[in-house]
């Protein structure tokens, strides 16, 4: 490897193509809808194969992260066809899903995952600010436009402060409801949105291959008194949402 080549000869060539480009997506460089060079300049400018190039290529394709259009070339996938735009949100007060689909004028729907109390979890009572041992209700659900799966999502509150929740049906009531209901609505976002290969769990629930790039949406919220209410993790379809920022692209899969 020299100054002006970053590739090392003693590593997978395809694999290190795939993270040049991977890089230039995440700081901007290709960006969404615009065409790459061709497998031929990208072979001469890198010192490789076209060969290594194309199973770079196909690899982003499947991903979802690049698309091929016949006689035109490979394009940066702007991650969308029919979309929600989930941007849409910040239009509104109550930035649920419920509510956002609303505004959108569809419908949403929901299944619920589960739904239960966890005591030791280190990671989850960091995000929302209390001890480790102090009682925390889980709500893990699909999260559905009419019938298409939009989102895996994992929610994460302190008992404390909704110590009735477990008698409410997430799949028919808006959590954001219930949470203003008690004085707790979230009205601040402490949000983290990267792109991520979608591992078996989540993909199998959004319908979509294992691999695929998606949005890994994460979120802790407080109320207007300042208290964190809720910590979130979203798992986001990209074949129906879109998301109108720009977003970093993880490899590795860190989703709880």
């Amino acid at each position: 490897m020299n100054g002006n080549n970053p590739i090392d000869y003693r590593m997978h060539l395809y694999i290190q193509v795939q993270d040049i480009i991977l890089k230039k997506i995440e700081n901007g460089e290709y960006f969404a809808g615009m065409r790459i060079p061709s497998e031929r300049e990208l072979a001469q400018t890198y010192g490789v194969s076209r060969v290594t190039v194309k199973k770079a290529i196909e690899g982003l394709v499947e991903k979802g992260l690049l698309c091929r259009r016949q006689g035109k070339g490979t394009f940066v996938n702007e991650l969308s066809s029919r979309k929600l735009d989930m941007s849409e949100e910040e239009k509104i007060r109550d930035t649920g899903f419920t509510s956002l689909m609303s505004y959108l004028g569809s419908q949403a729907g929901n299944k619920v995952l589960f739904s239960q109390f966890i005591e030791d979890d280190k990671y989850v009572a960091e995000k929302l600010g209390i001890k480790n041992g102090d009682k925390v209700f889980a709500l893990g659900r699909v999260r559905y436009e009419k019938d298409n799966p939009v989102m895996v999502q994992y929610a994460y509150v302190p008992f404390a402060m909704f110590p009735d929740i477990e008698q409410y049906d997430f799949s028919k009531l808006s959590l954001y409801k219930y949470m203003e209901s008690k004085g707790h609505l979230p009205v601040k976002f402490n949000v983290n949105l990267n792109l991520q290969a979608c591992g078996e769990k989540e993909a199998r629930l959004l319908g979509i291959p294992e691999g695929k790039v998606v949005y890994f949406y994460s979120n802790s919220s407080v109320d207007a008194a300042k208290n964190i209410v809720e910590y979130t993790e979203e798992f986001l379809n990209p074949d129906v949402i879109v998301v109108s920022q720009y977003v970093k692209y993880r490899k590795i899969n860190s989703g709880r």
